[in-house]
Parts: C-alpha cells; structure tokens; sequence
C-alpha cells in the first residue's frame, strides 16, 4: 500500500496519465519558458487512463452484509488510493486550466470553472459506485460541472466558441481536452446525470437517513427539477423531453423495489415540472407552453413507469384495469386537446402497446371495451380508444384460456348500438377480425358471434351455435358441409328458412362427435324453442 501510494498516485492523477509533471516544467510553462504540459487524451467516452484505471479495478467491492475485513479493505483501498488520486488530479487540472487561459489569452477568471479532476466522468463514476467514501463537497462538484457543460454561462460559451473557430487550437492537445471536459463532444449526461440518477434506484441512498457525500433522494430530486426547468427555459420544450428520454427514468426499473423508489423519487420530478410548465403556460400570454404536445412524453414516462410489471408474473386484473383507465384519460386529453391528434395518438398508441406481453392483449382489450363511454362531443376519444383495441387483437399472441373470448364478446355488445356510426363501424370490424383469428378456439368465436346475435328473435341460432361449437371442439376442424352450415345459420335472419325437423337429423347424426355438456345445451335450447313454437 505504501509503494502504490507513493508511486502509482501521482501517476495515476498526473495529467499526461504517465508520469508525473515536475515542479521545474510547471514553473517553465507557467513563465512560458516551456511548452503546456501535454494532457492525456480520452476518448469520446473519456475513459480513464491505463495507471488509473487498473487501481480502479483493482478497489475491493464494499461489504454487503457485516463482513468487518471486507468493510476494513474497502475503506482503507478509497481512503488511501482512489479518494487521493481524485484530490491530486483536481489540484493538477486546477493548475493545468489555470495555464491553458493565460497561454491563449482568454479573460475568463478561473474561479467561475467549478474544481473538478483531468476525468470528470470516472469521478462521477466512482462517486454513484461508493458514495459513503466521498466528502461533502462531492455532491455539489459534480452538479457543477454538469450544468457548466449542459448550460455554460457567457464568458465559458466564448472561451468554447473562440477553440472551435480556431483550427490550431481545436486540433491541438490543450484544446481537445478543455472542450472534452467544458463542452464535452460525448453525452454531458454521463458526467454526473446518469450517475445522479442511478443514485435515486439505489437501495443504500434511499435507506440512509442522512447525507451521502452531501447528496440525500430528496436533493438529487431537487437536481433534476431544476436541470429539466433550465431544459424547459433555456433551450426549449424539445430538448426537455429529449432529456427525460435520455434519462430514462421508467427504463430504470428492474424489480419491485426499484419500482418503489421510481414512485417516491421520480414521481414527484416530473410531476413538478408538469405543473410549472402548466402554471407558466397560464400566465404566458404570448405563448401555451402548457399545450399538451409537450407534455405527453412526461404523461407517457409516468404512464411506462407507474404501470411496470415483473415479466415472470402475470399482472393481475386490478393492475390491468387502472392501465387501462390511464390510457383512456390520456386520450381524453388527447380529444381535448383540440388540435391535430396524429402525432400525439402515435406516441400514446405504441407506448400502450409496449408496456405487456402480447399474450395479455385480449385481456386488455377487454378491459377497454368495458370501460364506460367518454362523454364529449366529437366521440374521437371513444373511436381511439376502439382502435387501439383493433390493434390488441390483431397482434395478440394465445393468451392460453380459452375462456378469454367470452367477457371479450360481452364488451363488444354493448358498444354495437353506439349512437355514433363511426364507434360501430370500428367495433363491426373488430368482430369481423376476431371470426379469423387463429388464437381465438371455436368457443371464443361462438361468444363473440352469439353476442353479436343475440338480439335475434328466434332461439334457433343460440342452437346451432352451441352445436357446432362442439362439432368443432371435438374434430379440430371443420369440413366443407359444417362450414357452410355454420355460415348459413348466422347469416340467417328468420330461423324459418331451416326447419328444426332438418337440423335435428343434422345434430343426431353426428352425435358421436358432440360431448354430453353440448348435448345438455342443445337439448335444453331445443326444448325452450319448441315450447316457444
């Protein structure tokens, strides 16, 4: 420990990553008697250099449980090590920074450049990874250098301006490294935003009851407000959702705890800046900030992550059911909201066809036919809402209970004598595709079509459906003469045209073929219809 202390430190926090820059060459350049001492070039990911990165590595993990020698090794390994090299790299870059100005004759004054390390990505990096091993002013360093790269003042926008119009000064090493560390070419967000918000799913950061490196949930939570409202009014609407996305706060989730922590911690985020977008649009007269194109991608991101399931398990009604109540205010909004729905109908559409597995479709289609109506004037809310169940049953896969079909041919029902012909015509076609769809057994079919029939006034059909539902049960397919029997028998509008003596020779015949619950139905049917004649 001593030897690395004493020799692979200084290399590892030295700017050029090799050795170690000596006071005498410090002197000279600053006295612009030597040449800038050379910077160790990251690459577009700034990925620490080879010294700095082996004692990285090599960091014994933290105890998990009460295990003191793994505790004691950790401790001792970032107290010793990594914590030192972090401090040493500061002070170096610090220097370096200071030199790089005066030698190109920028005005900016050093103290409004936050101190941070020649990396500021692997110390955010390590800072998510032991946030217990870092002081205070860990926290406070990293949202510094995040908003300096995200939103630089005037004089750092200059200072970056005149470097990229310089083409000496871009394409040397000194220029390189100021623009990948105060206008870094990669993602700014990995140099403290990612990290800020793996730190609100972490199970240690939301158990302390105090302050990790200065940070807390509720302090990062006040982080990202204020990063997605400089989003908002500095640059625009686009790029503060272009940043939730990148953020990604639903896709986070991973198990039942960390879904937890998205609801105490994420929530609260984007339901803030909802409302001030909102409050602001309202006292804005020149312009509607609060039009609810901007917002939906943040209803979307609460949507995806509010309605996270464990795969392994199926959701159960309940969880399937308040889906579908959000969706359908969703686009109630989206009726409302009275402008073009396209693009906004898009992006609700595929994030309601993402959020489970196919094989639970019919029982979200279901659960949208059941719904109640939406009570507004257009009725494009309810329309919508039938096209989203056309797109349910179309690319559902065998939800495997065949039982599934029945409250699915009840909902429609009730939508077939819908005032607006538009709603019916979508809810007809729906139907037509349920008859083809392969996953769908004969007993789905009989449901959906009895439903669709039912208002017919002769007992015949509920006959024949039962009957041939069987027949179809129990061969597994339908030859050329019961197909067409089928066919024949619901697209009839008076049973008169077949008489029962017919189908009763028709039934016994095959009779082998039908099971004794069949049986029981047919005659229990036949029974009621010839009571009826």
């Amino acid at each position: 420990m001593n030897i690395l202390e004493e020799h692979a430190v200084p290399i590892a926090a030295s700017i050029n990553g090799r050795q170690p820059t000596t006071e005498a060459e410090w002197v000279k350049a600053e006295m612009e008697d030597g040449p800038m001492p050379e910077v160790y070039e990251h690459d577009i990911a700034l990925d620490p250099a080879p010294m700095m990165k082996l004692l990285i590595d090599a960091t014994p993990p933290p105890s998990i449980g009460k295990d003191d020698v793994n505790h004691l090794l950790h401790d001792v390994w970032m107290t010793r090590i990594i914590i030192p090299i972090l401090k040493q790299s500061t002070f170096n870059h610090r220097r370096w920074t200071t030199l790089f100005l005066k030698r190109n004759s920028f005005k900016l004054p050093i103290d409004k450049l936050p101190k941070a390390p020649l990396n500021p990505r692997v110390f955010a990096d390590l800072f998510k990874a032991y946030p217990k091993s870092f002081p205070s002013s860990a926290f406070q360093a990293i949202k510094d250098v995040v908003i300096t790269n995200i939103f630089p003042d005037t004089d750092i926008a200059l200072v970056n301006k005149a470097i990229r119009s310089n083409v000496d000064l871009l394409q040397s090493n000194a220029g390189k490294h100021w623009l990948s560390v105060w206008s870094t070419a990669g993602d700014s967000f990995s140099l403290g935003v990612y990290q800020l918000a793996d730190l609100m799913f972490e199970k240690a950061m939301n158990d302390s009851d105090k302050e990790l490196a200065g940070a807390t949930t509720e302090s990062i939570q006040v982080f990202m407000l204020n990063l997605m409202s400089n989003f908002a009014y500095k640059l625009g609407i686009s790029h503060l959702n272009a940043a939730i996305d990148r953020i990604g706060f639903s896709k986070r989730i991973y198990s039942s705890e960390t879904h937890e922590f998205f609801q105490s911690n994420c929530v609260p985020v984007l339901e803030k800046i909802i409302e001030l977008l909102r409050r602001t649009g309202a006292q804005n007269s020149t312009r509607k900030l609060s039009d609810f194109s901007e917002i939906l991608p943040m209803k979307l991101e609460l949507l995806k992550g509010k309605h996270w399931h464990d795969t392994s398990k199926t959701p159960s009604s309940a969880d399937i059911r308040e889906f579908a109540k959000d969706v359908i205010s969703l686009i109630e909004d989206i009726a409302e909201d009275g402008q073009s729905h396209e693009d906004k109908w898009r992006l609700l559409k595929r994030a309601a066809l993402q959020q489970f597995h196919k094989k639970y479709f019919v029982l979200l289609a279901t659960e949208f036919c059941l719904l109640n109506k939406v009570e507004t004037g257009n009725r494009l809310a309810d329309y919508l809402r039938f096209e989203l169940v056309q797109q349910f049953v179309t690319e559902a896969e065998d939800p495997g209970d065949d039982s599934l079909g029945i409250p699915l041919g009840t909902g429609l029902k009730g939508w077939r004598t819908d005032p607006d012909e538009s709603v019916r015509i979508k809810v007809e076609s729906i139907i037509e595709i349920l008859k083809g769809l392969p996953i769908f057994s004969s007993w789905n079919r009989l449901a959906i079509l009895f439903n669709k029939y039912a208002d017919c006034s002769s007992a015949f059909h509920l006959v024949a459906a039962f009957t041939l539902a069987g027949l179809e049960t129990a061969n597994r397919v339908l030859s050329y003469k019961y197909g067409l029997v089928y066919d024949v028998f619901f697209r009839l509008d008076d049973s008169e045209h077949l008489q029962p003596s017919a189908w009763l020779y028709l039934y016994t015949t095959h009779l082998e073929n039908i099971n004794s619950f069949v049986t029981s139905l047919y005659m229990s049917a036949s029974l009621a219809f010839l009571k009826k004649k």
